[in-house]
């Protein structure tokens, strides 16, 4: 098979999936009264947390922060799992696809 057909072949295959994933702007807002340590964001059907969305950052009180979710196809709804620097969890679920931002309060 000439090399250009199996590029065009292989090009066309990868814009037919529809699973595709794609990052989703998101903005976090910390109104909790304490530093956030830990923001996890996986979607509800997955087994287990993706990582860490901070990192080795935190976000203090009164602070927000950008970031991506990644969403593939039609999984918008995501579980969210937030670690407090008392040690405290708070959970919750967004569907990340029709809401851009999130307050935690």
């Amino acid at each position: 098979m000439p090399v250009f057909l199996r590029s065009g072949l292989t090009l066309l295959l990868a814009l037919a999936s529809p699973a595709a994933a794609q990052d989703r702007p998101f903005s976090v807002t910390n109104a909790s009264g304490q530093a956030l340590l830990q923001f996890f964001a996986s979607p509800t059907d997955a087994g287990d947390w993706d990582r860490d969305i901070l990192g080795r950052d935190s976000l203090a009180d009164g602070a927000t922060a950008r970031l991506a979710i990644e969403t593939a196809g039609d999984r918008c709804a995501h579980d969210l799992l937030m670690v407090f620097e008392d040690g405290a969890q708070r959970s919750d679920t967004v569907d990340v696809c029709a809401s851009r931002s999130y307050v935690i309060d």
